[in-house]
C-alpha cells in the first residue's frame, strides 16, 4: 500500500485533509500526519521565516521521511520557499501544496490574483508564481488580497 506523509500548520486543515485526499485519489492509502502550528504562527507573529523555523521544518520533513512514506506533502504555502531548499536533502519527493497551482496560474493569463487567509502565505506564493512565470518565459501581473476571516 502506498503511503503519504503530510505536514500541516493549521488544525482545521489537518482535521479534514485525510478524507479529502482519500476521496480524490479513489484508492486506499496510508496517511501519516504531522501538525506543527508553530511554523505558521511564529512567522505571522514576527513577520519572517527564521533560520530556526527552517531547521524546524527540516526536522519535520526528516521525521516524515522516517515513516517510510512514498511522498511528503506540506499543506501550507508559508512553507513553500523552504521546501524548495530542503528537497535535495530528502530521499522521497517533497511537494508543496501550491506547486501545481503556481505552475498552472502562469499558463492561464498574465493577471493573477493571490487570495490568502494568512499574511505569512502572501510573499511565498507571489515569489513562487514569479519563479514559475520566469521558467515559462511569461509575464505575471500579480495582485494580492488577504482575507483572514
Amino acid at each position: 500500500m502506498k503511503s503519504i506523509a503530510l505536514i500541516h500548520t493549521v488544525k482545521s486543515v489537518a482535521a479534514g485533509f485525510d478524507d479529502s485526499l482519500r476521496n480524490y485519489l479513489g484508492y486506499e492509502v496510508k496517511i501519516h500526519n504531522l501538525w506543527d502550528d508553530f511554523l505558521a504562527n511564529n512567522p505571522n507573529e514576527i513577520g519572517e521565516f527564521t533560520i530556526q523555523n527552517r531547521n524546524r521544518l527540516l526536522c519535520d520533513i526528516k521525521a516524515q521521511e522516517l515513516t517510510g512514506a512514498d511522498i511528503i506533502v506540506t499543506t501550507c504555502s508559508t512553507l513553500t520557499p523552504v521546501v524548495e531548499m530542503i528537497r535535495p536533502f530528502i530521499r522521497v519527493p517533497v511537494i508543496a501544496i501550491d506547486d501545481a497551482m503556481a505552475r498552472r496560474s502562469v499558463v492561464y493569463g498574465k493577471r493573477i490574483m493571490v487570495m490568502a487567509t494568512a499574511d505569512s502565505t502572501v510573499a511565498p506564493t507571489v515569489s513562487k508564481i514569479k519563479g514559475e512565470a520566469d521558467k515559462a518565459g511569461r509575464e505575471a501581473d500579480i495582485s494580492t488580497c488577504v482575507c483572514m476571516d
